[in-house]
């Protein structure tokens, strides 16, 4: 059975490729509790999606949103949560953005913003894609 991420991401990823439009998923190093899946709605169009996400963490589904409009929206996404009680620095976010040539369905756009997740939370923080160095 899909997750709820599983099932909105494949909606979005196959309108994006049918309407030739971009779509971006953020992923959020933060337990989606009710109050923090409040705020991301409030800082986000009312047509983002977040959901929760594997490893306590919060996926923001962006449809028609290219990389440089999902760096935006990480960023105040980042300022909207406040630092990370762990490090007490920024938010780890990690972006993934299509079209790219790395990737061809929903599950690989999905990696690829944990992928950028992974290195976000190597350097403590920050919002990082997968083609950040």
């Amino acid at each position: 059975m899909l997750t709820e991420l599983e099932l909105a991401l494949r909606r979005e990823f196959a309108r994006a490729v049918r309407h030739r439009q971009p779509i971006a998923v953020l992923l959020v190093d933060l337990p989606p509790s009710p109050d923090v899946l409040e705020r991301i709605r409030d800082a986000v169009r009312l047509y983002d999606s977040p959901v929760p996400a594997p490893g306590d963490r919060v996926a923001v589904i962006l449809p028609e949103t290219p990389l440089a409009g999902a760096l935006l929206v990480a960023t105040r996404l980042a300022g909207a949560l406040g630092p990370s009680p762990t490090t007490g620095g920024s938010r780890s976010v990690g972006v993934g953005s299509y079209p790219s040539p790395s990737i061809a369905d929903a599950a690989g756009l999905l990696r690829a913003a944990e992928k950028a997740l992974e290195v976000a939370r190597s350097r403590a923080g920050g919002i990082l894609t997968p083609l950040s160095r």
